[in-house]
């Protein structure tokens, strides 16, 4: 460990990791988490931003029926999503008709996700005309989960998702999503480590970086509108 100069970490990083790294009194820049307690640099997609926009499309092409879905505790980045969204909806005044859906992210979310579509089939509750996914995984597997119950997206609701992941190369409907750039992240990092290192004086900054929103085949006008 003589030569390490400065660290780059990756993710949420519990107490105990945090803890051992502050130990070592180097340089730390964290990628897609942050800590109050850490005195290091944070860099993020612009998570709100990215789902900010494609809440606002779809708002625009007629959407008033719209649901969140995403485990808020899973990660900094899903919890400013919810931000984002809940941030354009009560712009719209929209918060009376949509939904969060705080689902657990784990192999049995399809369980939870459909005891939600029973509870609104049996309270007849209006469905959500489209839903905003924390990310591309959660989107797809709702799109399967609403070709169970017989609908299908765009046409009887559309669906978005947040990553651009490779896996969806290919698959139908192509997803609309925002693109996480993270090779700019990686290089974005290494640069702020070594400034960071020949600055060290200065105080942490959090550092945002955008994404591009890539409109594809999963989001139409409503069929209500």
């Amino acid at each position: 460990m003589t030569n390490l100069i400065g660290i780059i970490s990756l993710g949420t990083l519990n107490e105990q990791w945090l803890v051992a790294l502050s130990g070592y009194g180097l340089p730390i820049v964290m990628i897609d988490h942050e800590d109050k307690l850490m005195r290091a640099d944070s860099i993020f997609m612009d998570n709100r931003n990215g789902i900010e926009r494609i809440t606002d499309h779809l708002i625009g092409l007629g959407h008033r029926k719209l649901t969140f879905v995403g485990e808020l505790k899973h990660s900094r980045s899903f919890f400013d999503r919810w931000i984002g969204f809940r941030t354009v909806i009560e712009n719209a005044d929209l918060e009376h008709e949509s939904v969060l859906m705080d689902i657990t992210y784990d192999d049995d979310m399809e369980v939870e996700i459909q005891r939600k579509f029973d509870k609104w089939k049996k309270e007849k509750i209006p469905f959500p005309t489209a839903f905003v996914c924390a990310n591309d995984h959660i989107a797809r597997r709702v799109i399967h989960l609403l070709e169970d119950n017989g609908l299908t997206c765009p046409q009887d609701v559309s669906v978005t998702g947040f990553d651009l992941l490779a896996e969806e190369e290919g698959r139908t409907p192509a997803l609309t999503t925002v693109q996480v750039l993270k090779q700019v992240i990686g290089r974005r990092a290494v640069d702020r480590l070594v400034w960071r290192i020949n600055h060290n004086e200065y105080p942490p900054e959090k550092i945002l970086i955008s994404g591009d929103m890539l409109l594809k085949e999963s989001v139409d006008i409503p069929r209500d509108r």
